[in-house]
């Protein structure tokens, strides 16, 4: 019997022990149901911390219980209580949370709900370095807490001590499971000296929740680790902060900054009022491999900012401001039923929008109608949008351009070069708004001068994210002649291939840039000249803004038919000579010459084929047969884009060479009349000179044979000054001189 008592008795104790069990298992594991960021007991953890809730489905807030963060030993720092979230829309005239952000007291949304996951943060400065903490959740902070297996958080089952302070060393890490030097975007940019802060901040892979503003600051990059995985979101918007200065996700107000592989994200709904998802404002910001995502004011740009390599997502005037602005190389993706893409709002001291190598997509076929912008208002009449050899998807309508009738546009450019469908076929503007316009050629290549268009600054965009052919990030392997990956740690040379293309061939450019030697068959040039000092007079001006030139300039012709430049050279002796031109062609299609000689079209045009920019240089060979003595020779365009922009005359015939332009003087019959006859200055840029020994009738000629004046019985006179430049000739008893206005 007493066996059997005890037999029972240690029967009863092994139900209690179980019971026991199952009742710690059931309370201990709802408390580790989900995942915590930072885990607990995590030590280092960053000081701006964002804290993160992990569950096995999606979690639902509800307006009961509270968010508390505690010191480790009890004392309460701050409260997060959702039982004072406004009903309905979550906009209401008292608003429970606030924070100071850059000086400024910022309606915050400080616990979001995002794929399974709950985000909250306490304010930016509520935890200090090298301190302990804990925080506590409710389990009536979620509806659906029970099905989750969530049973809240209780005193120091969450625990965690904040890392030491940041060495100011200026190279900071942002990462948001709180291993970085920061966790938060607001938490590095508060850390950041006042003035030139000259610092990088790398953000590590990760979701980070919430607004961040700065100014005040400048000279510093922010580069995400890569632009898919670094997302920086939050909810904003006119309704929760009604200024344009504090809606936005991000706000970054300063100079020379730098935005690298970043996605920034406002989650305010369509139809939820302007939402930026940047603002910035500032001289020389560059923003390069970015993506945003909006609705309404996607972007609010100020300043002079570069945007090269970025995505930006939205419908209504989704780029927008008072900036001048330069995007490269972008994708503008519209994403709801129809809207605009622009609203430019600069003044007339500076430019405004410019977009080039640009593609106009849209996130579905829903989207049928997108403008490429709409105006300001009369407030704005010098707004500036143009669009440089962008690819238009089909929800761009045909009138292009959203244009109130009742608005002056004398001083509104809105204007494109060039727009092709996705197909690559160049549109059909001719239904384009009235007054919008077509660029010239040379117009968009001014468009392009990046000096020009920011008045002085020429944007340098960071490498980012750059392997080199080995594999290496920022390494100095690279592709060699023969395509071959050689240098860096590669361990291997390369092979050079000489100018014809001769794999370790013994061909070389002359001085001429001709390629010469080898298995070319050419000889070298025995003389060059720069074309501004050869030329006798041309259609168009001297510049120095595409790199590669020699000299001190290159001529650039007007892009139009007919435009030339003259060159006076002279033969030794009679026969074919050579002569070349250092050229530079940057578009499309070949430039062709008609070829003039004293006057006379020869039966031959002279190609400057395309070389891919206008910073890379070829040359080509004209050969002539001259008659001993000096010539005039002309390069005549024969297309509407003109001539190539020509650097250099090279003398490849050893007894050619440039003669004085006011040497070479055609002249008819027997030349011994020209003892009575002086012109000068020949060539000149104004007037000019005619003394003659008699008095006699002499007519003025132009190139083209056509008489455009007559001074009767005279022996000196002074005239030109309403001569364009081109070359004339001055007729006397049949007797014919020339002379160049230039």
């Amino acid at each position: 019997m007493k066996y059997l008592k005890n037999k029972k008795h240690i029967q009863l104790r092994i139900v209690k022990l179980v019971l026991f069990l199952g009742l710690f298992f059931i309370f201990t594991f709802s408390n580790i149901a989900q995942t915590l960021v930072p885990a607990n007991n995590s030590v280092n953890v960053s000081n701006d911390m964002q804290f993160k809730l992990t569950f096995s489905a999606t979690p639902t807030l509800q307006r009961s219980g509270k968010i508390s963060l505690y010191k480790s030993n009890g004392t309460i720092v701050e409260t997060i209580d959702l039982s004072q979230m406004p009903s309905g829309t979550p906009m209401s005239a008292t608003w429970p949370w606030t924070e100071t952000l850059n000086g400024t007291t910022i309606r915050v949304i400080p616990v979001t709900v995002d794929g399974k996951s709950v985000y909250f943060r306490f304010s930016i400065n509520a935890m200090n370095f090298s301190t302990g903490y804990y925080i506590t959740v409710d389990k009536s902070v979620l509806s659906n807490a029970s099905s989750l297996g969530f049973n809240g958080i209780t005193a120091n089952n969450w625990s965690f001590t904040t890392r030491s302070k940041p060495v100011a060393d200026l190279e900071y890490t942002v990462s948001a499971d709180g291993t970085g030097d920061f966790a938060t975007l607001q938490g590095v940019l508060n850390f950041l000296p006042t003035g030139n802060a000259n610092a990088k901040i790398l953000v590590k892979n990760g979701t980070y929740i919430g607004l961040a503003f700065i100014k005040g600051k400048n000279k510093f990059t922010i580069e995400g680790e890569s632009k898919s995985g670094v997302i920086i979101k939050g909810y904003n918007n006119s309704n929760l902060n009604a200024s344009t200065h504090w809606r936005s996700v991000v706000n970054i107000q300063g100079d020379d900054i730098n935005l690298i592989s970043l996605t920034f994200i406002n989650t305010t709904p369509n139809g939820g009022t302007q939402a930026e998802a940047l603002k910035a404002n500032g001289a020389r910001i560059v923003i390069a491999n970015c993506d945003f995502y909006s609705f309404q004011d996607t972007v609010l740009l100020e300043g002079k900012i570069y945007v090269k390599d970025c995505m930006l997502e939205g419908d209504v005037d989704f780029i927008w401001g008072t900036g001048t602005v330069f995007f490269q190389s972008c994708e503008i993706r519209a994403n709801d039923n129809g809207g605009y893409n622009v609203m430019a709002r600069n003044n007339n001291a500076v430019h405004g929008y410019a977009f080039a190598d640009c593609k106009l997509t849209r996130t579905s076929s829903a989207t049928t109608t997108q403008y490429l912008g709409r105006d300001a208002g009369a407030s704005y009449p010098y707004a500036e949008i143009v669009y440089l050899n962008c690819t238009l998807g089909p929800h761009i309508p045909a009138v292009g351009w959203s244009l109130n009738s009742s608005i002056d546009a004398s001083n509104i450019i809105f204007a494109e070069y060039r727009s092709v469908n996705e197909s690559g076929a160049l549109i059909n503007t001719s239904g384009r708004n009235s007054k919008s316009k077509q660029l010239t050629a040379s117009q968009a290549a001014q468009y392009r001068d990046l000096n020009w268009f920011f008045n002085g600054w020429v944007p340098v965009v960071p490498a980012y994210g750059l392997k080199d052919c080995a594999g290496v990030t920022g390494g100095s392997a690279f592709i060699d002649d023969c395509g071959i990956c050689v240098g860096g740690n590669t361990g291997k040379t390369g092979c050079v291939k000489d100018c014809n293309g001769v794999t370790n061939g013994t061909a070389n450019l002359d001085i001429c840039g001709r390629c010469i030697g080898g298995t070319t068959g050419k000889t070298a040039c025995s003389s060059v000249g720069e074309a501004e000092d050869e030329a006798c007079s041309f259609d168009g001006v001297l510049e120095s803004k595409n790199v590669g030139f020699f000299g001190t300039a290159y001529i650039n012709v007007d892009n139009a038919v007919g435009t030339k430049i003259v060159f006076s050279i002279n033969a030794v002796t009679s026969g074919n000579k050579t002569i070349s031109f250092r050229y530079a062609n940057g578009g499309a299609n070949d430039r062709q010459a008609t070829i003039i000689l004293d006057g006379n079209a020869l039966n031959s045009t002279l190609s400057f084929p395309s070389t891919g920019e206008f910073t890379i240089y070829k040359a080509v060979d004209l050969t002539l047969n001259l008659s001993s003595g000096s010539h005039f020779l002309e390069l005549v365009s024969v297309t509407t884009d003109g001539l190539a922009n020509i650097d250099q005359i090279g003398y490849v015939s050893a007894d050619i060479s440039k003669v004085s332009c006011e040497e070479v003087v055609t002249s008819i019959a027997d030349e011994s009349i020209a003892q009575f006859i002086v012109i000068y200055p020949n060539p000149s840029q104004s007037s000019f000179h005619i003394q003659v020994s008699v008095p006699m009738s002499i007519e003025i000629i132009n190139a083209e044979g056509k008489k455009i004046n007559t001074f009767d019985n005279v022996t000196e006179l002074e005239f030109g000054n309403d001569l364009k430049p081109g070359f004339y000739f001055a007729k006397f008893q049949n007797k014919v001189y020339k002379f160049v206005k230039y």
